[in-house]
């Protein structure tokens, strides 16, 4: 077993578990043919991804001189939901 995408798959196919996908998806081309449904199927995903509007520079600076302070970031950093369709 391998963990791929978050879940645990075959890492080699055995006979029984090959011959049973071929006979899942025969099944989903067959139902396919006699009542359409590919198109009614919808698949989304959602993740939450981190807002953070960073400006960086450069700051030129004496040689003995000690570079400004910049503050830290907040702690609460505001996320946006990102829907894929």
């Amino acid at each position: 077993m391998v963990r791929k995408m978050q879940k645990w798959t075959p890492h080699d196919l055995t006979d029984d578990r090959q011959s049973t996908r071929y006979e899942i998806c025969s099944n989903l081309l067959i139902r396919q043919k006699n009542e359409p449904f590919f198109h009614r199927l919808l698949t989304v995903d959602e993740e939450w991804l981190l807002f953070d509007n960073k400006k960086s520079g450069y700051v030129w600076v004496d040689k003995f001189s000690t570079p400004p302070s910049f503050p830290k970031p907040d702690l609460h950093p505001r996320k946006v939901m990102l829907t894929v369709w």
